[in-house]
């Protein structure tokens, strides 16, 4: 099964204000303001199926930085509490933490959802030249080369209800210079790509495949060799619509699901 999104343009952040030194709090500022978002939510103050205030609103009410707020947002998103979609504000969809995470495939801000909530954690990376058999799986050239990325998503914390994933990605060799930035990068890869070499990211097409799992992959996500999982590919298309990277997302088949939701053209 295959599907493309195409992007709307990022909205520039503005600059954190108002916040309390960090060794004031214990929590980070948008995790503050979540908490009391989510309070409202759940004594019924923002009921489900309402939407939440507006950026503007929630800026002044809580006094911070729309920064501030949309990372607020966000992690409540990645609780499975509240869904956004452009141009309809942001709606609330459960009073309820959702402890499997299901991955709505709507708009490019429920794929970074998974970057801004987990840290890369580089297994091992290397230039490589593919052979037949990965020139038929991407698809690319024989001999085309890659900075090749295996690596493991992990929650940044323990409240975040995702699980983790085995990653491997291929970055076609003229953005191989975003390595030294991959350990230590916030949010989606491609988000690296698109900062440091001005590229930008115009549609991710997904595919979605039941596998069974070899035994690195199963050690990495603490599973059996053999056990079923789920596998994303997506493949990154640039600003000539061609790709530039190509992501695997592995998940045990018992933590995680794909959703989808299709409406009339």
């Amino acid at each position: 099964m295959g599907m493309q999104l195409r992007k709307r343009q990022n909205e520039p952040a503005a600059a954190p204000a108002g916040s309390k030194p960090s060794a004031e709090r214990s929590l980070p500022l948008h995790r503050e303001v979540a908490n009391q978002l989510i309070s409202r939510i759940t004594d019924g103050t923002y009921p489900v199926g309402s939407l939440l205030p507006t950026e503007t609103e929630l800026t002044a009410t809580f006094q911070v930085s729309r920064h501030t707020i949309r990372e607020a947002v966000r992690y409540l998103q990645s609780m499975g509490l509240v869904v956004r979609r452009q141009g309809r504000g942001t709606t609330v969809r459960s009073a309820q933490v959702q402890r499997e995470f299901k991955l709505a495939i709507r708009t490019f801000s429920d794929i970074e959802n998974h970057g801004y909530f987990t840290h890369l954690m580089v297994v091992r990376d290397q230039m490589i030249a593919a052979d037949s058999m990965l020139a038929q799986e991407l698809p690319c050239a024989v001999g085309d080369r890659f900075l090749h990325v295996a690596s493991r998503r992990v929650p940044i914390d323990d409240s975040i209800p995702l699980p983790t994933a085995w990653n491997d990605t291929y970055i076609v060799e003229r953005y191989a210079g975003i390595k030294a930035e991959l350990g230590h990068h916030k949010g989606p890869v491609y988000s690296l790509l698109e900062r440091v070499f001005g590229e930008r990211i115009s549609a991710i097409e997904q595919e979605v495949r039941a596998i069974e799992m070899d035994r690195e992959i199963a050690k990495a996500l603490g599973a059996r060799a053999g056990a079923p999982a789920l596998r994303i590919k997506r493949t990154y298309f640039g600003r000539s619509d061609k790709p530039v990277m190509f992501g695997y997302n592995t998940y045990t088949a018992d933590r995680f699901s794909l959703n989808m939701r299709l409406e009339h053209d």
